[in-house]
């Protein structure tokens, strides 16, 4: 209904399908990569691809990216994620693929466009409020720099 009558507002997701998003296979796997020490780039890191499309109820969230960064004081570090997308943009994704395929040669070439009026269904596009949240951890042994940033791990090749 919000894409039919919207006008385009953000949309701020619900309770349980943000914690569909933070336990998703995807996010929890980053995680876990930054709080077990496995991540070459423990400080930051941006536009890391999570695929959220098999979600239960979260269908209409498709691909999204993941964004953080990490401060550790002492023994004991905090990594922010943010999970954000470019929102509901393209519901006319079968047709899109269909003139991908089948050239029809009365309708002018359409393709995906993000957001703004392109292949739409008569709605308005819409983003969603991104998602924000602390983790807590110990350091599992990441050198820190003087402003408490994790130093990146060099790799032996």
């Amino acid at each position: 209904m919000h894409y039919y009558l919207g006008k385009g507002e953000k949309v701020v997701l619900g309770p349980k399908t943000v914690e569909l998003i933070k336990n998703s296979k995807d996010v929890q796997y980053r995680i876990n990569r930054i709080v077990s020490g496995e991540t070459t780039g423990p400080a930051k890191g941006e536009d890391i691809g999570i695929n959220l499309e098999g979600l239960h109820r979260g269908f209409h969230l498709g691909r999204m990216t993941m964004d953080y960064w990490t401060l550790c004081i002492g023994d004991d570090c905090k990594t922010v994620i943010t999970i954000d997308d470019r929102g509901f943009v393209d519901p006319n994704y079968v047709f899109s693929r269909l003139s991908d395929i089948y050239p029809f040669n009365k309708i002018p070439y359409i393709q995906d466009d993000g957001p703004g009026p392109n292949n739409e269904l008569g709605g308005y596009s819409y983003d969603y409020e991104p998602i924000i949240w602390p983790v807590y951890f110990k350091n599992p042994g990441y050198e820190i720099d003087e402003k408490g940033r994790p130093k990146n791990i060099e790799i032996n090749k």
